[in-house]
């Protein structure tokens, strides 16, 4: 017997990530002081820090992003408000060449005039691309503190003791999740999980190799899509830990913190013996962001295509589905969702958000809204048991 959850952004919130808002607000504009872009391709906000090279390097790129940014609120936008991933699916679609900008092409011919800068713009458009997704990742990085949560939970209480709840009537729990962080890795560590879940990476016999910052060679975990504990953690927008490793294939892994993303290995064994051969890191995680751009990337084989279709064959398998802090927006989940949840009307869809949005899902006889201003932090077992019915309880 299965059961699914589905979290968005708005889970994530109460533990201090940002809000849509907030990133937006972070994003539409950045000086070209504000952040570092290392010699290595290493991009980050300064916040705090002091780099005494921060100065000089990459200072026409650092340059690149703040006039760029100028460009498409005042050039593009107007008076509309900045919407980080429409910005994302603007500029990508300069970068596949499936649209054309005259506005574009006239404010790259004054910034190179202006800064006598004289690199091919989708290069400069591609190192954009990897600087900005570095610079969004990490807003969603913390220190997480891997510590074991104990009752009474100090923290996601509410959350903890329905999927506590749950794991002693279910043989298998379905965590499917939007967003990039890395929040449920430390609410696995709990009374109510104990560490019993996979994610569909596994360290055995991966040939994958990176390096600490103390040149120590680490084995990565490769993406297998084995799924083999009671709880099981779909990441079907990508995260902030998973990178590409690319040398005539494209094998997702799992890079944790503390380990050089600038330069991976896979070992290889022949006649001769072993050898490695390597790839050029990527910088950037691998996840998803824009509109338009992320129902392209949903066909990728490496990873995002295996990963849906795992969403796809949970939801015909649960009778009941749990979203929580999801504002309904992505369209190809929600397609999924109808297709292959809500057209069989003896399951049930649980919505969790604090806010009502507007969705045709709530069309649907099946569908359950929780109530306004209710999140995370406010759920009722007594509730949900109400609120789903029979073959719930």
């Amino acid at each position: 017997m299965e059961i699914s959850f589905l979290l968005g952004a708005g889970f994530s919130v109460p533990d201090g990530y940002p809000t849509r808002k907030e990133i937006n607000e972070r994003l539409k504009k950045i000086n070209h002081d504000e952040i570092l872009i290392h010699t290595n391709g290493f991009a980050k906000f300064l916040e705090d820090d002091f780099d005494p090279n921060a100065s000089w390097m990459h200072i026409e790129e650092r340059f690149f992003v703040e006039e760029f940014l100028k460009f498409y609120n005042v050039g593009i936008l107007k008076s509309e408000e900045f919407d980080y991933e429409r910005f994302f699916d603007f500029y990508n679609e300069l970068l596949r060449e499936t649209t054309s900008s005259y506005e574009f092409e006239s404010f790259y011919d004054d910034f190179c005039k202006k800064f006598e800068y004289r690199l091919d713009k989708m290069y400069t458009l591609n190192n954009f691309n990897r600087y900005y997704m570095q610079l969004l990742g990490g807003m969603f990085r913390k220190n997480l503190k891997i510590v074991h949560l104990c009752k009474p939970y100090t923290k996601y209480r509410s959350f903890l003791e329905l999927i506590e709840y749950l794991g002693g009537k279910y043989e298998v729990i379905n965590i499917h999740t939007l967003n990039h962080d890395l929040l449920m890795k430390s609410l696995a560590i709990s009374d109510a999980i104990m560490g019993e879940i996979s994610d569909g990476f596994d360290e055995l016999d991966s040939p994958y190799y990176g390096k600490n910052f103390d040149n120590v060679t680490v084995r990565l975990r490769k993406f297998t899509n084995i799924y083999d504990k009671k709880f099981r953690l779909y990441k079907l927008h990508g995260s902030i830990d998973q990178y590409i490793f690319r040398s005539g294939e494209y094998i997702s892994i799992k890079v944790p913190s503390g380990v050089n993303t600038s330069d991976f290995y896979k070992e290889e064994i022949d006649g001769k013996g072993k050898k490695y051969r390597t790839s050029v890191g990527s910088f950037a995680p691998d996840f998803l962001s824009g509109t338009t751009v992320k129902a392209l990337n949903y066909k990728l084989g490496y990873y995002y295509l295996p990963i849906l279709e795992d969403f796809k064959n949970n939801l015909v398998n649960s009778k009941f589905l749990i979203s929580i802090g999801y504002g309904l927006g992505d369209k190809k989940i929600n397609e999924l969702i109808k297709e292959r949840f809500l057209s069989n009307k003896t399951n049930k869809f649980l919505i969790i958000n604090p806010l009502k949005v507007r969705s045709d899902l709530y069309d649907f006889d099946n569908v359950v809204y929780y109530g306004e201003n209710y999140g995370v932090n406010e759920i009722n077992l007594g509730k949900v048991k109400s609120l789903l019915g029979e073959g719930f309880n």
